[in-house]
């Protein structure tokens, strides 16, 4: 399986593995030589109905035909991909990713047919040596080895995990959080990166974040817990609840990947009185 890539009106066919970065990094799978291409451009992947694209630059530029799918995900068909007229990509065809081995020296790919030396296939799965021997060893997913002085990288061909991750930072000036109180659900966006949170904690996520597009912000512990009441809050808690409510949208978060949850909240002390705000909304 090959990607065409077009910079500036030159094409070239690289392989393309399962899952793979493109941009102008150099640790990306396809590397983009042009000063324009942001540095991580778009993450292909190969999923069980076909291949897709999602754009990791967030700069909202990129063209492709295709619906959005959940995660930021679109298919990706015989139609180009494009970040402008003289920088694309494209599938060389649209089927399944193979297993081989790619020379990191050259681009050189080397499908099962033409396996170099020391490298056998069996029952499905590759060996540096004939399986049935006691020294040989099992290749997985992105193993390098060298072969007659050459470093090889093994694609199995496979479809990667799932990614779970969100991977964005709290901080960031383009975080979006929307909130459904009565479904008890909010979800926080960054470009193309999602994660949500569900329960009843979301209703007092909701407080500090309506308090922050109101334009007060800060709140002290008995103003957020009447905010959190009136949301729809257990009256028969007390005020303490809301330091437990705000540490399990806190965990939920770090359990999807999102980063610098422990800012997520900031708390100051005015005249002795302890006062909270959330940093995004």
């Amino acid at each position: 399986m090959h990607l065409i890539v077009q910079v500036d009106g030159v094409e070239r066919r690289v392989p393309l593995a399962a899952t793979t970065l493109v941009g102008r990094h150099w640790s990306c799978g396809v590397v983009v030589p042009a000063m324009r291409a942001p540095s991580f451009w778009l993450e292909l992947r190969w999923h069980e109905d076909g291949w897709r694209w999602r754009e990791l630059a967030g700069s909202g530029v990129t063209q492709g035909s295709g619906g959005l799918l959940p995660g930021g995900w679109r298919p990706f068909g015989a139609r180009p991909v494009r970040f402008d007229g003289d920088l694309w990509i494209a599938l060389a065809d649209v089927s399944a990713p193979e297993a081989g081995l790619i020379d990191l020296a050259t681009g050189e790919w080397r499908a099962a047919s033409s396996l170099p030396d020391g490298i056998t296939c069996a029952d499905g799965a590759w060996w540096t040596s004939p399986a049935e021997e006691s020294a040989s060893e099992r290749l997985h997913d992105g193993d390098v080895l060298v072969v007659g002085g050459r470093a090889l990288r093994f694609l199995a061909g496979v479809a990667f995990p799932k990614t779970h991750a969100a991977g964005f930072h709290v901080a960031l000036r383009d975080v979006r959080v929307d909130i459904d109180v009565d479904a008890q659900t909010a979800s926080f966006t960054c470009g193309t990166a999602l994660a949500e949170v569900r329960g009843a904690c979301v209703r007092a996520l909701a407080a500090y974040v309506d308090a922050r597009r109101k334009g007060r912000g800060w709140m002290t512990r008995d103003e957020a817990f009447v905010a959190w009441q009136a949301l729809g809050g257990n009256p028969g808690s007390d005020a303490e609840r809301l330091g437990w409510e705000r540490g399990k949208v806190k965990a939920r978060l770090a359990a999807q990947g999102v980063l610098g949850v422990r800012d997520l909240f900031e708390t100051r002390v005015v005249e002795g009185v302890w006062e909270t705000r959330i940093t995004v909304g």
